[in-house]
């Protein structure tokens, strides 16, 4: 597929309860060449702080933190010019960020959804 290039940074939202076995499937699984930054924000600092080290995210430790507020943190710590959110047990598809942040080079545009299935299938 061949999507036009966008002039915006993305920053990807993706919150964790330290779940090892997902999350760095999930933060691998973000194509790299259209963002300016990962942030993973996790509830424990388990195993979380390799994805640091190995410079695939940041990462910061909201132990205390619900869902909404542990999104609502990474807007306020992210530095892109558009926020993207995933979560620890998915893994996206290679055209999902470029195929959404083209939209935003119209100004009129300021929320994009995309669909999605779980492991489910629903």
């Amino acid at each position: 597929m061949n999507i036009p290039r966008s002039t915006k940074s993305v920053s990807v939202i993706i919150p964790t309860r330290g779940n090892m076995a997902t999350i760095s499937e999930a933060v691998a699984s973000v194509p790299k060449c259209e963002i300016l930054e990962v942030l993973v924000i996790s509830k424990t600092a388990t195993e979380i702080g390799s994805l640091a080290r190995k410079g695939v995210a940041k990462v910061m430790v909201a132990p205390d933190l619900n869902i909404s507020e542990t999104r609502k943190l990474g807007v306020l710590k992210s530095a892109g010019d558009i926020v993207a959110f995933t979560v620890d047990d998915c893994t996206v598809k290679e055209d999902w960020l470029s195929s959404a942040i083209t939209h935003f080079e119209d100004e009129r545009v300021a929320v994009v959804v995309s669909l999605f299935s779980g492991h489910n299938g629903i």
